[in-house]
């Protein structure tokens, strides 16, 4: 079976350059007929992937969410079976589809037959596999990007926790399922699984394959409030706060006079967006997951 590995080096703040050659050696050493490349830049593993989707029966993510969400996307509709070989800090669509994090256990999965078809977020024009976020989760986002000296979720937990001290909320017109609700909104999250951020639980009932994404909505709220309840989000326990509403949906559009922070897969799209456009593409990707 021809696989394809897409190595983005700077995932996991460089750890994923470190560790490519053990990926590699664990190929190698079982004989299997494979190719690998590395990303250069922002987007280049999507057009990497898309070529690969004709040419390898299998095309393995080696890095972080970011780099899932890349090769997952140059993926979506075609018959190349996708994996991934968890590199990042948050790694949460691995964790989603039950990926180890040991780069031999992944290896040991990648190679079984294990692959079911899951959903995918069309936001835009871009496309998320695990979750897609506007307002505060956007800011988070960037500034997690700039964390130097910290690694996997305490990465996330001090982005928030930075971020929470100036964000306000944005008055949001949110259309879904022929509701409308127009508030002043801390952030929505359109999920496709459970968790972003490394472990924030925003939707624990989200699955990937049920042609639905679960939205997570998040009412005006406090610093102080926000950093008091910070572990229900890490119990899956938000949605036993007022300002939490959690709505099963397959399209939305979210509309603002002032600009909105977006991201896809941890992954930040715009800063100043006005109008955000999300629906399912159903049953459109093929993942490999481990069924043990």
């Amino acid at each position: 079976m021809s696989i394809k590995l897409i190595i983005n080096p700077a995932a996991g703040r460089g750890k994923a350059s470190k560790l490519s050659k053990r990926v590699i050696y664990e190929f190698e050493k079982r004989g299997i007929d494979f190719d690998y490349e590395y990303s250069a830049k922002s987007r280049h593993a999507v057009e990497i992937s898309r070529k690969a989707s004709t040419e390898f029966q299998k095309v393995i993510a080696v890095g972080g969410d970011g780099t899932v969400n890349e090769v997952g996307e140059g993926l979506v509709g075609s018959d190349a079976i996708f994996g991934v070989i968890p590199l990042g800090s948050g790694n949460d669509f691995a964790k989603e589809n039950g990926i180890p994090s040991k780069i031999s256990d992944a290896v040991g999965v990648i190679l079984s037959n294990n692959f079911h078809l899951i959903d995918v977020i069309k936001v835009n024009d871009r496309v998320s596999l695990n979750t897609a976020g506007v307002g505060f989760n956007g800011i988070v986002s960037e500034v997690a990007k700039s964390v130097k000296y910290l690694k996997g979720m305490s990465v996330y937990i001090w982005s928030v926790v930075k971020t929470a001290i100036r964000y306000k909320s944005i008055p949001l017109k949110i259309s879904i399922n022929g509701r409308l609700i127009e508030d002043n909104i801390f952030m929505v999250s359109i999920c496709n699984s459970k968790s972003e951020g490394g472990g924030f639980i925003i939707a624990p009932n989200a699955k990937n394959d049920d042609g639905l994404f679960d939205v997570t909505i998040i009412r005006h709220t406090g610093y102080t409030k926000l950093l008091l309840n910070l572990n229900k989000a890490l119990t899956g326990n938000l949605n036993k706060l007022k300002e939490v509403e959690t709505i099963k949906g397959n399209s939305i559009l979210i509309e603002s006079e002032y600009p909105m922070p977006v991201h896809v897969d941890g992954e930040v799209i715009s800063l100043i967006l006005h109008k955000v456009e999300a629906s399912i593409l159903e049953s459109s990707l093929k993942v490999i997951r481990n069924s043990s």
